[in-house]
């Protein structure tokens, strides 16, 4: 038993050792795959809608049944039933020499059995039966419908997928973007505290103003506070990646400064929509919906024509006990079983009409899907120019800020510029930096949009992205 729990102790430490360590992207993606609830229910909902193709086919198959009853039954009839005991018929016919006749056949009746009609016997009966659909329009459309249904369910899990490395993505870059803030702003506050220092050293030398020492002062309580919102952004951002991948992770690998920001090959606006027309996950399921009510419509059409079925039955019956009764017997039957719907109180009629209606909304629904894509396309990949110029117009920002603040330093020490003049560059600097860093997290989560929107995202782009953090 201590072996045990020092092993267990042991795996329980080696488990502790990797999640706490710092984690790629692809170590989060596969965790959250196979703990991510929402994955789960997908996954659990795909394997029982695929299983209609197999319902839809069963119909069509022979059917095969078996029955058995078996019963006790107690007979008891309203009718009764005289007996004449031998000594009773006897005495009748003595009667027949007895001067006292009628006293005679009085002693003669008290002799008579009068007994009603009751039995208990037993039953039982099995049946064996056969049936083949020969001609049902109900039964061929099942099986059409079963098999829409199932790439409908392949096309919805496919979304599930590619959802799960947004989410897995979206959530893993947030942690990157509150912890570049946090940094930031920690190196802000520190920059103000510096600078705090030496006011406060300037006032007390008699070079410096005393206003200077509040404008210090309060620039420090503010960062202070905005320091703290990141540490708490940055810990909720963390708790949601934790519950998400089911794993305690205490931190996660940064994004390498040199990743190549460039516009996605190739840059095509047309080829991206063809793309996405043919291969995006949502048209694949508005096209299977849309087959769905085509098959209804097929199915209600042709709601008026015989429904022909072929059967067979073997029955075997059995009565145990009683008098008079039946003794074992089987029997064999073939046949046609043909149903014809005449008239099911408009029924059919309406059935019809509102399939028609439902196959023009999924028609509708298809087409709003493809111009919603193809919208979506065109945005995408509209905002993904605008990141690629947006983030080398930060870097330049970022280059331009930390000049200006190393000349405002400069200047500040000489007494050209005011202590608000410094702490308004430092600002200005720091929020090039956050700037110049989310502008990094933006263009990547753009690229992967804009696959899912194509259809192309999957676990290898993981994989390509996954180069671009640095691994300790």
């Amino acid at each position: 038993m201590a072996k045990c729990l020092r092993f267990l102790s042991l795996l329980s430490l080696v488990f502790w050792a990797a999640a706490a360590c710092s984690s790629d992207l692809l170590q989060v993606y596969q965790w959250a795959k196979n703990h991510d609830l929402q994955y789960k229910a997908a996954q659990s909902r795909f394997e029982a809608d695929v299983l209609n193709k197999q319902l839809g086919l069963a119909r069509s198959l022979p059917q095969l049944s078996y029955n058995y009853r078996w019963m006790r039954n107690d007979y008891d009839s309203n009718q009764s039933t005289i007996n004449f005991t031998g000594q009773s018929v006897i005495k009748f016919r003595e009667c027949a020499n007895d001067p006292d006749v009628l006293g005679c056949l009085v002693q003669g009746l008290l002799g008579v059995e009068i007994k009603n009609a009751k039995s208990r016997f037993t039953s039982s009966e099995s049946n064996l039966t056969l049936t083949q659909v020969i001609f049902d329009p109900d039964v061929s459309s099942e099986r059409a419908i079963g098999r829409a249904i199932a790439i409908k369910a392949a096309a919805e899990m496919s979304i599930a997928e590619k959802s799960l490395i947004m989410r897995v993505l979206e959530a893993y870059l947030e942690v990157l973007r509150a912890a570049d803030d946090s940094q930031l702003a920690q190196q802000q506050l520190q920059s103000i505290a510096d600078q705090q220092k030496i006011t406060q050293r300037r006032f007390e030398l008699g070079v410096g103003k005393e206003t200077e020492v509040y404008d210090a002062q309060a620039a420090y309580d503010v960062q202070s506070m905005a320091y703290e919102a990141t540490r708490t952004r940055h810990y909720v951002a963390v708790y949601k990646l934790s519950q998400m991948t089911g794993v305690a992770i205490s931190e996660i690998q940064p994004l390498s400064e040199n990743i190549l920001v460039e516009m996605p090959e190739p840059y095509d606006m047309q080829s991206w929509v063809q793309q996405a027309l043919e291969h995006n996950d949502g048209i694949k399921v508005a096209e299977a919906t849309e087959r769905v009510a085509h098959y209804e419509v097929q199915k209600h059409k042709l709601n008026r024509l015989p429904r022909v079925m072929a059967a067979a039955n073997y029955n075997e019956r059995e009565l145990k006990g009683g008098q008079g009764f039946q003794p074992a017997s089987s029997s064999t039957a073939f046949g046609i079983d043909v149903r014809l719907p005449l008239y099911h109180g408009g029924a059919l009629y309406n059935a019809k009409k509102q399939a028609a209606y439902q196959e023009i909304e999924a028609q509708d629904t298809l087409s709003m899907q493809r111009e919603r894509v193809e919208t979506a396309v065109v945005s995408s990949l509209l905002l993904i120019k605008n990141e690629v110029e947006r983030y080398y117009a930060r870097r330049r920002a970022a280059e331009s800020a930390m000049r200006s603040l190393a000349i405002t330093q400069r200047s500040y020490e000489d007494g050209g510029s005011s202590l608000l003049d410094l702490f308004q560059v430092q600002k200005n600097y720091y929020e090039s930096r956050t700037h110049l860093a989310h502008a990094r997290y933006d263009y990547i989560q753009r690229m992967f949009e804009l696959k899912q929107l194509a259809g192309s995202l999957n676990v290898n782009d993981i994989r390509e992205v996954n180069a671009w953090f640095q691994h300790y």
